[in-house]
């Protein structure tokens, strides 16, 4: 996924909220409880990156993968 502009973001909350209201998750009522970077910790995020989301139903999930996230398709 592209990092450009999520990495101004001050925590992972804001990203959460950012990819939750362009996806239109929260109309949905769909929610993303947590997100990890998948990299090395000792490794700065470079331009692409790998994001891992947890939701807080299968349901969020399998909307997600069917549908895709807006944000993953911009690269």
């Amino acid at each position: 996924m592209p990092t450009e502009g999520l990495q101004s973001f001050e925590s992972k909350k804001d990203i959460i909220e950012e990819i939750m209201e362009e996806n239109g998750m929260v109309t949905k009522g769909y929610h993303i409880d947590v997100i990890a970077w998948l990299k090395n910790k000792d490794k700065p995020l470079g331009p692409l990156a790998s994001l891992g989301m947890w939701f807080d139903t299968p349901e969020a999930a399998m909307w997600t993968i069917r549908n895709g996230r807006s944000d993953a398709t911009d690269a």
